[in-house]
């Protein structure tokens, strides 16, 4: 009785792909049904007897649901059925209704020995989805395959990548005119042991992650949710698939093999590096900083380009926007300008009380964020706080960090140390209960400034 409800269940509420599979004419044989059921199973006497005995049959032929035999051998990771499958001439490029391969299984399966037989048996690693245009590669990134890329990525498969997925585009050159005054006050906040991150910085096979990033690496266990899919297009390239998902090994093995860490997504416009702060990777957001190889110089505009897709937000605002506070110190200790503003004026400040984060108010007010900057709507981050649920801990929060970093930068003047090499001045900035640039419901801190 269970298993006709059971059936019932599947003919009267079919799964997505069902629908998929009968949204097609029926063209497939009793023989080719048989034949598939039999590779699917691993047996691999009944494949044979039927390969040899029944001449009607096509050792490409599909069953019902559009899979050849050798997909099916694959998909269950039977490897002798696929080898006998091949040597009786199969075709590996053969796609199924959905236009997957046998190289796109045995990817996604993370099945090693397979993909080296199917490649060896000229599985090609350009076949794409039609519906995501993904590769092998990417779905072996997709679920964390790191041999399985490791194997592609050294038989050439960022080289047969198309041109609409290895598009590259040069970054940003434009920052902001007043950044050079902003780095020397971030170097006096840098050194008055401000909070550091807490956890290794350290690939998953112990190596260090500042080392170059041809070290070989090993896979990675990630507990995390998948947050991806936020970022990630259709048209995505292998690097910002792995951005987003925070794969640091896969990273490094992919510029191990020549990617290219400046790469945007031809949908979003972002870079890995922006995908992965707004993932919140902070793992990721590191390594890309710490092997960059680029100059100073450039390593700034690095870190400080905007998106033009995204009304021209820079990592810091990708970060701030999703409270990632991790990947805010690690933006920050790389020169990331933390007040860029975006194409509507506002800071990353701004974003951090409009959203209601109060620890990355915490970190960007303590980091010397200016907060009397106002936007084009003429208002300062604490007056966005508002329209928030969180003002009241927003505004509690303004007072502490300012408070806090008035008593830092009184300790730098004091201290001298850093006076001495520059005539830069430090704001004091002191707290008063009453004003600010907009009308708010309750009382909340103007900032004055003195010199």
């Amino acid at each position: 009785m269970g298993q006709c409800v059971q059936c019932l269940k599947i003919y009267i509420f079919p799964s997505k792909e069902r629908l998929l599979d009968y949204s097609e004419p029926k063209n497939f044989s009793f023989e080719a049904n048989k034949l598939s059921k039999a590779a699917s199973n691993g047996d691999i006497e009944t494949v044979q007897n039927l390969v040899v005995e029944v001449t009607t049959i096509s050792i490409n032929e599909k069953d019902e649901f559009g899979c050849t035999a050798l997909y099916r051998a694959v998909e269950n990771n039977h490897l002798p059925v696929a080898r006998l499958l091949l040597e009786l001439n199969a075709n590996p490029n053969e796609p199924t209704r959905a236009g997957k391969t046998c190289l796109h299984a045995a990817a996604e399966n993370g099945n090693t020995e397979m993909c080296f037989l199917l490649l060896n048996n000229g599985a090609s690693m350009n076949a794409t989805l039609p519906s995501s245009s993904w590769t092998p590669l990417h779905l072996a990134i997709q679920k964390n395959q790191f041999q399985v890329c490791e194997l592609l990525l050294q038989q050439g498969a960022l080289q047969t990548q198309s041109p609409l997925l290895s598009h590259n585009t040069p970054h940003n050159e434009n920052t902001n005119s007043s950044h050079s005054s902003h780095h020397h006050q971030l170097g006096i906040l840098h050194n008055l042991h401000l909070p550091r991150l807490s956890h290794a910085r350290t690939l998953s096979n112990g190596s260090s992650a500042s080392e170059n990033s041809s070290v070989s690496a090993s896979p990675m266990l990630h507990n995390g949710q998948n947050s991806a899919s936020l970022t990630v297009g259709p048209m995505s390239s292998p690097m910002i698939l792995a951005c987003s998902l925070g794969l640091t090994d896969i990273v490094s093995l992919l510029l191990k093999y020549g990617a290219n860490m400046f790469e945007k997504d031809l949908v979003t416009g972002m870079n890995g590096l922006m995908v992965a702060a707004e993932t919140g990777h902070d793992e990721t957001v590191f390594y890309i900083l710490a092997n960059t190889n680029l100059t100073p110089s450039e390593q700034e505009r690095f870190v400080n380009e905007q998106c033009e897709l995204s009304h021209h937000w820079s990592s810091l605002h990708f970060a701030t926007s999703k409270g990632q506070a991790s990947v805010l110190q690690v933006l920050l200790q790389y020169g990331a300008n933390i007040n860029l503003r975006d194409s509507t004026g506002k800071t990353a400040l701004h974003y951090a009380s409009l959203r209601g984060y109060p620890e990355c108010v915490r970190i960007l007010i303590e980091f010397g964020a200016d907060v009397t900057i106002k936007d084009d709507d003429d208002k300062v981050a604490l007056d966005l706080a508002t329209e928030t649920l969180q003002y009241h801990h927003i505004q509690i929060q303004f007072k502490r960090s300012l408070k806090k970093r008035q008593e830092m930068l009184k300790a730098a003047m004091y201290n001298r140390e850093y006076s001495s090499t520059s005539s830069f001045t430090i704001p004091i900035i002191t707290v008063d209960s009453n004003i600010t640039s907009s009308p708010v419901k309750n009382n909340s801190p103007n900032f004055k400034i003195y010199r």
